[in-house]
Formats: structure tokens, sequence, C-alpha cells
């Protein structure tokens, strides 16, 4: 295991990233009317920004702002008891429809409010002549990211269908067995 910092810059970084998360924390739970954390700035947001006819489940919420689903299931519960979303409890169903009530937009405008704050004051640390390059290589790297995750989550697809296939061969009668097109693509491929 290695024990030096290859890239420095990653320190940098994460100390930066450390240093705005507590002061975005600090100021979204001190907000006198509408205390809230981060991560329920965020899922208010998205709510916000999704068409209201769209069903926005705890799994899609989950998947939209990268977190796993049993992580952001209780900060949603606790938006619901707040009165901020409401919850559709359906019998049967499982993935159930979180929608935005009014309450909930107001303590998102009020949230909103406290982040801009917050991010002007970053915003002036970073001397102006750099600020866009530094807001570039954030767009970009969130990018990367973002195709390095569909990536991963299509070779995880990838290797359950193979998976899939594999047990069905076995299961076959001792007739020849042809592959599916797209697997023997995909062996060729070296994958």
């Amino acid at each position: 295991m290695r024990i030096d910092v290859p890239h420095p810059e990653f320190d940098l970084l994460f100390r930066f990233y450390n240093e705005l998360w507590g002061q975005l924390d600090g100021a979204l739970k001190k907000q006198a009317r509408h205390p809230l954390s981060l991560t329920a700035l965020q899922v208010l947001t998205l709510l916000f920004q999704k068409p209201r006819n769209s069903d926005m489940t705890k799994s899609r919420i989950a998947e939209a702002l990268g977190v796993d689903r049993s992580t952001l299931s209780p900060a949603i519960d606790r938006l619901a008891e707040k009165g901020y979303v409401s919850i559709s409890r359906a019998d049967g169903i499982r993935n159930q429809p979180v929608k935005l009530l009014p309450l909930g937009r107001q303590a998102l405008l009020d949230g909103l409010a406290a982040r801009s704050d917050v991010l002007d004051d970053f915003t002036k640390v970073i001397p102006s002549k750099h600020r866009s390059s530094f807001f570039r290589f954030l767009e970009l790297a969130n990018k990367a990211l973002a195709e390095k995750h569909a990536t991963d989550r299509r070779e995880a697809y990838i290797r359950t269908l193979s998976k899939h296939a594999t047990k069905t061969r076995a299961r076959a009668p001792a007739k020849a067995y042809k592959k599916p097109k797209w697997q023997r693509d995909f062996e060729k491929s070296g994958r």
C-alpha cells in the first residue's frame, strides 16, 4: 500500500471541498425558519427541477444524486416528516413517488439563498482571472465522473447478462449452443 501522495493537488482539492462543505452545511443548519442538511437541499432542488408529472422515486433521486438509496432514504423520510415533501404510500408499490410540497419549496428558496451567500464568499477567494478555468475544471471533472458511472453501470449490466446466459446454457439440452450476437461481440472486443 502506498502512503506517499502521488498527486498533492488532490489534497488541496479535498481541503477546499471540506471547507466549502462545512461552510454550506453550517449555513443551512443555522437557518431559523427551515434548517436543512446539504443533502436535503440537493433533494429539494432535484424535485423542483423535475416536471410535476414525472415520478421521482427514492431510487431515482439517489441515482440522480449519485448516492446509495439506503443512505438517502432516511433524509427523504425526514423531509416528509417536516412537511417539505410527500411520499405516496400506495399499497404494493415499492418505488413510491416523492413530490415537493409548498413548504418544501419555501425551505428550498431559503436554502438556496443561504447557499448563494456562502458560494459568493468562496468565489471571492478565487482570483477573478482564474475563476472561469476553475469552474470549467469542475464541469469537466463532473462530466468525466458521470461518464465513468455510466460505463460502470453498463459493464455491470453486461456481466449480469453474461451470467444469465451461462446459467441458461448450463440448463439447456445437449444440442449445440450458439452464443447470442452481443456476447460474441463482447468476447471479440477482449473485455
